[in-house]
């Protein structure tokens, strides 16, 4: 290898994604078919590998370097087999899936051929053949029945179509290095975007920075104002213009981070060159969500990957792809929004997404992590959330009702169908007999297996819908056995996941029989995604105590972490505790009225705004109830079970600085979290409970789960998670340097250390009882000192 090879910098392709680029000409078609998981993929494989003869060489790895004049290419992948009883040795390439052969489309097809050309070509090139063949292998996975066909290949044709391939494939390459370039000399010129770092940001950044440089994950913990995002993002964009970075995630659980994460982005392209996509949900951008996904039906589906290329240069243009921006190229260009935000996401630097992109085993972005070469940042958002959503990402659940509701208004002649339908509900019936007798009081059953005989009639009804589902979309109950038929193929693909993590219940205890496959920690899967990646962090105002979170999300203690006080003013903050109402649920009835009047002591010493978050609607009721009755000159204002985001955004644009409104909301809901109202447009907040998770068999079961991993059941299934509750709406009040506030917690468990010693060092906290200091007294002395 020559000196100036040794400068060239090398970037490895794969073959499949070489010949997806470069041959892909088809439409978008999401038509209901079960789709296999990698797993299913896998086993096929295998089982068609061992029928094949003894000198069947399985998985053969294959190479190939292409040189342009500042780049090496090394272009690699795996060959499904090799035959090497024939004359002339045969390249397999192997596909599963549920459809039939004939219901493969042509372009797909093609596609596969094309992948297979090019293992074929550099097999032929290592082992010095002038011909080779190429047998294709298409596998149902219903059966396991194959399909095979032969092509017959010189390889002056091989050659010829493999270096067409990657001049289409280098010309666009070229561009994006040319981008690379370019960003890169102005992520190097970039220096930190506002005028002074805020109190520990920069710390903040170094610590990023350092997790990177010694590839070790970061639980970070650091309150509002402090500047998380930009804290988070800076040196993650530095680490790009070094190539210490290929792309960086920027994973939220809520649109309220989405839209501070894009709004940070923006900043940033004031003074640099970056390209960044934010992807929307689908049913949040599709342009005809009343027609199939497939191109008889909707026009921005249709020559979806030929429209595509043919603009690809147009759209690179842009620099930021939000939602707006791509509904728009959308629009113009007649491609798929959606469909259009993945696509985008291979090429730019930074993507904002929702976790499921990363987390959900079903929707999470394959194209990056079944099988990544690239250096990856995870930089997860108010990853206090994010057990609970792996959590139920990994979970899955079959309800009976809707067999009801299907068979009920299920056209006639469909007798394979309602047979299918039948099965299962036999099988609900058979296991309420066979559970019955195990169980005393409550009517659930729980186990660590998975009984037998309930995939069987699951696979059968897949098959079933599967053969119509796409063509019939009119009838009464379509659109109940669509979501049925989503509810059963996740139970079966969350089966392949299913071992000591998990456990199966029935439910029997309602009308609404239910099946579920829970999964209590998912930090297995969690962790595979960070090892996946360069680096992970993990950042939120509330992310203690780090064993925990590090625990419930990495399965380990590994990772570093590190915590950062306010970089407010602590004397604009004050914090009183009151602990002479119990909201025990068996004591709550004696204590309503005790709790609605520390509620008004709280609120009436200083006119203005706030917030009270309560356990449940049934108790913000209660209070409510009381209220009117008693204080009807308040202005109440009431979050309600039903709120459409009208509903809610309504309830916030009533706060502002000069109005009195007392809202009433439920710790955990949508405005626990996420919500901003600076200054006047909120003074206090008061929580009345502990935050507690409602006592259920779930809960109970984590419970025993954590008792077994850690001996701490209790605490990391109820008491933990119910803290987080109260300090998430705690940081309501206090959002900018200005502002001036007070929080009210109110319940008698705060007599115990082991919830007193969660609440933040740096607040002053006033603990008050019957025998002391009142909440008006103290508060009053707050209020006063800040002269407001």
């Amino acid at each position: 290898m020559t000196e100036e090879t040794i400068k060239k910098r090398l970037y490895h392709v794969s073959v499949k994604d070489l010949a997806e680029f470069v041959i892909n000409h088809g439409d978008i078609d999401y038509r209901y078919r079960k789709s296999a998981t990698a797993i299913e993929g896998i086993r096929a494989h295998q089982t068609i590998q061992k029928r094949r003869p003894n000198d069947y060489l399985a998985e053969v790895t294959v190479e190939g370097i292409y040189e342009t004049d500042d780049y090496i290419f090394s272009i690699k992948g795996r060959i499904d087999g090799v035959f090497l009883d024939k004359e002339i040795p045969v390249v397999e390439e192997i596909k599963s899936s549920y459809l039939a052969m004939d219901e493969i489309k042509e372009s797909d097809k093609f596609t596969h051929l094309a992948q297979a050309k090019i293992y074929a070509y550099l097999y032929a090139t290592q082992k010095d053949l002038s011909f080779i063949d190429v047998q294709m292998t298409y596998v149902n996975l219903m059966g396991f029945h194959e399909e095979s066909y032969l092509n017959h290949f010189d390889l002056i044709q091989l050659s010829e179509f493999y270096h067409l391939c990657l001049e289409e494939y280098c010309a666009w390459q070229n561009k994006l290095f040319e981008w690379e370039k370019k960003r890169n000399k102005s992520l190097n010129d970039l220096e930190f975007p506002f005028k002074n770092y805020r109190k520990g940001q920069r710390e903040l950044s170094v610590s990023v920075y350092r997790s990177l440089l010694e590839e070790k994950n970061l639980f970070l913990q650091a309150p509002t104002g402090l500047g998380k995002t930009i804290g988070v993002l800076f040196p993650n964009l530095k680490a790009l213009a070094e190539n210490k970075l290929d792309k960086i995630f920027y994973l939220t659980a809520k649109n309220m981070g989405r839209v501070v994460a894009e709004e940070t982005i923006k900043i940033v392209l004031e003074s640099a060159e970056i390209k960044a996509v934010v992807i929307t949900a689908k049913d949040k951008t599709c342009f005809n969500l009343d027609k199939a996904c497939e191109p008889d039906s909707c026009s921005y589906a249709k020559d979806y990957y030929k429209k595509l290329k043919d603009v690809l240069p147009k759209l690179w243009e842009n620099n930021l792809f939000n939602q707006q921006t791509i509904e728009k190229l959308g629009r113009e260009y007649e491609l798929c929004p959606f469909e259009l935000s993945l696509d985008l996401s291979n090429w730019v630097d930074v993507i904002i997404c929702d976790y499921n992109y990363v987390y959900d085993p079903i929707v999470y972005l394959r194209r990056f992590f079944d099988d990544n070469k690239l250096k990856y940042s995870l930089l997860v958002d108010e990853s206090h959330n994010l057990v609970d959503r792996a959590r139920s990402s990994y979970s899955a659940a079959v309800n009976r009702d809707w067999i009801k509701k299907i068979k009920l208004n299920l056209p006639e002649n469909h007798n394979v169908m309602m047979e299918s339908l039948e099965k299962i509900d036999q099988q609900f019936k058979s296991f309420k007999k066979r559970f019955s007798k195990s169980i005393k009081f409550e009517k659930v059953y729980v186990d660590k297996v998975i009984p037998r005989g309930l995939v069987t009639p699951f696979n059968s009804f897949i098959a079933a819908v599967d053969n119509w589902l796409a063509d019939e979309n009119s009838f009464e109950a379509y659109s109940e056995l669509k979501e049925f038929y989503f509810e059963v193929n996740r139970f079966l693909k969350m089966r392949d996941f299913f071992n000591d993590k998990y456990r199966f219940i029935f439910d029997f205890s309602k009308k609404n029989w239910a099946i579920n496959l829970m999964c209590l920690d998912p930090s297995q899967w969690i962790k595979e995604k960070a090892d996946a990646s360069s680096l992970a962090v993990y950042f939120s105002a509330t992310l203690k105590p780090f064993d925990y979170f590090k625990k419930t999300i990495e399965g380990d203690c590994e990772s570093y972490d590190v915590e950062f006080d306010s970089p407010f003013n602590q004397k604009n903050l004050k914090v009183v505790v009151n602990t002479e109402v119990s909201t025990k649920y068996k004591e709550r009835d004696e204590f309503y009225g005790v709790a609605a009047q520390k509620i008004v002591e709280f609120i009436s010493v200083k006119k203005g705004n706030y917030i009270l978050y309560f356990p449940s609607f049934a108790y913000l009721e209660k209070i409510k109830e009381i209220f009117e009755e008693q204080y009807s000159e308040i202005n109440l204002l009431s979050q309600s079970r039903e709120m459409t985001v009208v509903d809610r955004n309504d309830f916030l644009n009533s706060f502002h600085d000069t109005s009195e409104i007392i809202g009433l909301a439920v710790m955990g809901g949508s405005f626990g979290e996420g919500i901003d109202l600076v200054g006047n447009r909120l003074i206090g907040v008061g929580v009345v409970g502990v935050g507690l998770p409602m006592v259920c068999v779930e809960n109970n079961l984590l419970k025993d789960y954590f008792d077994e991993q850690y001996h701490k059941g209790f605490e990391y299934a109820y008491q933990l998670p119910g803290i987080q509750k109260i300090l998430q709406t705690s940081g309501r009040v206090i959002r900018s340097e200005n502002d001036v506030g007070v929080i009210c917690l109110i319940d008698n468990r705060y007599k115990q250390s082991s919830y007193l010693k969660h609440l933040p060092k740096y607040w002053d906290t006033t603990m008050l009882s019957s025998n002391n200091r009142t909440i008006k007294e103290e508060l009053s002395v707050f209020w006063n000192q800040n002269n407001n």
